[in-house]
């Protein structure tokens, strides 16, 4: 990976002796969502001279014709990339790179002698070709306004690059030695890889929203293929390029005949979208999902908590039937520190209860503080040594484990967005007290809350679900005592 901070000096008439051809394509990544709008270029010249070109939008059926209104002070707008949250394009214009709003407001521009613009996931950052001096292009990102530029490849020219959807890579099309080859690497550059490798040209790399294809053009048919070139598959069979996946995967946009066209993902149901216009570099707008399904409320959770046993892994008997399956015999607790009372067991009386419960604590929204919580209570009675049954006076730990969904996930599209985090447990101790009454053990109990416990853990107006997968009490040495349960006299 080359070193930051260049100037790029090159003059635009250097930028077109060395790379005309490239100018008219580009390439780029479907971002998931609904399908919006298509973005493409069109000359206006009606015979195609490649010398009035502008951007515009239209619907996938072809009605809504739109787009940036037509300045002739600007001579060319080309290669239009969506943002991942639809909201605006980037595109080449007259030398220039420029960011903006799809009707042409807020435009914002920097003069790096570049092309073939695409966003990064998280609408960060921007990936595209271009070169410090004259000669071959090369893949650079930078900031949308072209700061902290940073050069990735130093080949024998590299252009059309595309950022895979999950941001770890970049798909790029390698020319100068022949035939053109699609190549990948890591979003820093490292890992450069040729993913094809044939006596034809392979161009114009589109992941699929899902990262799981790339759908690109071989000789001016349509194909798709594995991120790693494997199990290729020709789509079409007419002269076509600049392919472009929809965002929710179903369908692809490409160029056929000066014109833009639709088709299925696997091919099949080509449908045209415009008539012979001079129309080039489709993209196709994604539209995220803002929001999730949930309920209009879900609280409090009552979770009754009973003596945790291992898991019968070898059975030695076969439980009664209906429920003829397996088990294990003697049952063992999990813990070898701690149980409960009870008479046929350990000739204690049986005096346990166990429960938690889980409340939400509604925030004000009329207030800038945030007082959203979640209120956590513990309550465990008669709990013992295992030993000798004597009341245990240490520390429980209460760990119930969580799934979840909320607004609060980045990278996403102009700030945090909707998302479901890994499983985590979110562990807080519980203290145990010694009881006067020799015929009960220990009580361990506490009253917290999730911010208590972490503090800004639950954020208001993020509009969360707490999916509880598992609810567990572990004794002093780290071993499940009680997990979630319920007991049938």
């Amino acid at each position: 990976m080359l070193a930051t901070g260049f100037e790029m000096r090159i003059t635009w008439l250097t930028v077109v002796a060395v790379a005309t051809a490239v100018l008219a394509s580009t390439a780029h990544a479907a971002f998931p969502g609904a399908n919006g709008r298509i973005a493409f270029q069109r000359d206006f010249e009606s015979e195609c001279f490649n010398e009035r070109i502008y951007l515009h939008t239209i619907n996938p059926d072809g009605s809504g014709l739109g787009g940036p209104p037509i300045d002739f002070s600007i001579e060319k707008q080309e290669q239009p990339s969506w943002s991942p949250d639809g909201a605006r394009l980037v595109y080449w214009q007259d030398g220039k790179i420029v960011t903006g709003k799809p009707d042409g407001s807020e435009p914002q521009s920097f003069g790096f002698d570049s092309e073939q613009p695409a966003w990064s996931p998280d609408g960060t950052r921007l990936v595209f070709a271009g070169a410090t001096t004259v000669g071959p292009f090369h893949v650079f990102t930078s900031d949308p306004d072209g700061a902290n530029a940073t050069q990735l490849t130093s080949g024998t020219g590299e252009t059309q690059p595309s950022w895979s959807p999950d941001g770890s890579k970049i798909a790029y099309t390698v020319t100068g030695s022949g035939d053109a080859e699609i190549y990948t690497m890591n979003a820093d550059g490292a890992g450069q890889t040729p993913i094809t490798s044939n006596t034809v040209d392979d161009e114009f790399p589109n992941w699929s929203p899902n990262g799981a294809r790339i759908v690109f053009a071989r000789g001016s048919r349509i194909w798709t293929m594995d991120p790693d070139g494997g199990n290729a598959v020709q789509l079409t069979s007419s002269v076509d390029t600049t392919p472009a996946w929809s965002p929710d995967g179903n369908r692809i946009a490409f160029v056929r005949g000066n014109s833009i066209w639709t088709m299925n993902a696997a091919g099949g149901g080509e449908t045209q979208v415009t008539s012979n216009e001079c129309d080039a570099n489709p993209d196709w707008q994604p539209v995220p999902a803002a929001g999730y399904p949930r309920p209009k409320g879900a609280t409090p959770m009552y979770v009754s908590l009973v003596p945790a046993y291992a898991l019968c892994a070898a059975p030695n008997r076969t439980h009664g039937a209906p429920l003829s399956f397996g088990s294990c015999a003697p049952p063992g607790q999990t813990s070898s520190q701690l149980t409960v009372g009870t008479p046929d067991a350990n000739h204690s009386p049986a005096k346990s209860v166990g429960f938690a419960t889980i409340t939400t604590k509604l925030g004000n929204p009329s207030t800038p503080a945030d007082e959203a919580d979640v209120r956590l209570i513990v309550s465990v009675t008669d709990v013992r040594r295992a030993g000798d049954l004597t009341d245990y006076p240490g520390t429980l730990e209460a760990r119930p484990l969580l799934r979840v969904t909320d607004h609060d996930n980045t990278p996403y599209p102009g700030g945090p967005g909707p998302g479901t985090v890994t499983d985590l447990a979110f562990p807080f101790s519980v203290p145990c007290n010694v009881t006067a009454d020799a015929t009960v053990g220990s009580t361990c109990s506490v009253l917290t809350s999730a911010d208590a416990v972490l503090p800004d853990a639950v954020k208001e107006g993020k509009r969360t679900l707490w999916q509880i997968e598992g609810y567990e009490v572990r004794d002093g040495d780290g071993a499940p005592f009680l997990r979630e349960g319920l007991f049938i006299p």
